[in-house]
């Protein structure tokens, strides 16, 4: 939802205009007592009011570019928009635009990649459900290099349609910029390729979401177990945990409260299956012990099976304390 803090009633009255193009949009008269409350609870502001108001009123609101709302600031004759903070992943620049255009207006957007023209890699990565890995200091440095190069080299795994014209794609990662993978590629920390002024940079890792991962557990397995052990497997087979779409597990596991309480950690979703629908899988060795407790000649291989469409196998059954453990690839195309 749109908030539309005004102070004068030029800014009310221009407020009351932008009603039209967002008709949800709140309007609330601005005071610095009532705007923390709010900044909690929404995701795009318009102020109509002078800049320098806006920076002192949302300076020690501010965190960080992955979560601080969209802010847009307006005049009160509503001839410039100009996108203030999180113009990419909060989406203020095009919030800006949007207003602007049915304003009559100028949008003013300061992020170099929009005046160049040139892809935002957040924001792409993002309109394709790939996770960057690291938003820190990969992610800058790219982006600097991206818009001082005007393109950059990128290794990828999955198939992208119409890729941006700045992405050069190379067919070994050792050349890469960004690498699109589920997988760590075993290279040094820093490329060594690139002049000495970029030389420290690391790779950007986009990671897709196409590994399901089939587990069993048994009752009472805590959270933490459950972390350790999908972290360990992963180190093990040199893959992503970002590149996990789903678990998959078998119904009687609804109410697994470490199982639930991983799963909203980190924001990975569960698809159960009944156990009827788990013994239309073939299993080797069904464990008796498997078969008494929940029905199913098994859980963790059959669960990936099914939740991956047959996907390509990366890792068989393996049994890690009180779970067991498989992991499948589906096929991911951008």
């Amino acid at each position: 939802m749109i908030v539309i803090l005004y102070i004068t009633d030029g800014g009310y009255h221009l407020s009351k205009r932008l009603l039209d193009l967002y008709p949800e949009a709140v309007l609330v008269k601005y005071s610095k007592e009532i705007l923390p409350d709010i900044w909690k609870r929404h995701n795009r502001f318009v102020f109509i009011m002078a800049t320098g108001i806006v920076v002192r009123a949302i300076a020690n609101l501010l965190r960080d570019k992955e979560t601080d709302p969209a802010v847009v600031v307006l005049d009160e004759k509503g001839r410039y928009a100009i996108s203030l903070v999180s113009g990419h992943i909060g989406g203020a620049n095009r919030l800006a635009k949007e207003i602007a255009d049915f304003l009559g207006g100028d949008p003013v957007i300061t992020t170099a990649s929009d005046i160049l023209n040139l892809p935002s890699l957040d924001i792409w990565a993002l309109n394709n459900d790939l996770t960057i890995e690291d938003h820190g200091q990969a992610l800058k440095k790219r982006s600097s290099l991206l818009v001082n190069k005007g393109d950059i080299r990128v290794y990828t795994e999955i198939p992208i349609d119409n890729p941006p014209d700045a992405f050069k794609l190379v067919a070994l990662h050792s050349d890469a910029d960004i690498i699109i993978s589920n997988r760590y590629p075993h290279l040094p920390p820093f490329t060594s390729h690139l002049p000495p002024s970029a030389s420290l940079t690391p790779i950007l890792y986009l990671r897709p979401k196409n590994l399901v991962l089939g587990i069993g557990l048994r009752r009472g397995t805590t959270s933490k177990a459950i972390e350790d052990n999908i972290i360990d497997i992963f180190k093990e087979n040199n893959l992503s945990i970002y590149s996990i779409r789903n678990l998959a597990t078998i119904d009687k596991k609804r109410d697994e409260k470490g199982l639930i309480d991983f799963s909203g950690k980190f924001s990975i979703p569960i698809i159960f299956y009944t156990a009827d629908e788990l013994n239309q899988i073939d299993v080797d060795q069904p464990s008796p012990h498997v078969v008494k407790a929940t029905g199913a000649m098994g859980v963790a291989e059959p669960a990936a099976i099914l939740s991956s469409n047959n996907g390509r196998s990366l890792l068989k059954k393996i049994k890690r304390g009180d779970m067991t453990l498989a992991i499948r690839e589906v096929s991911f195309r951008l």
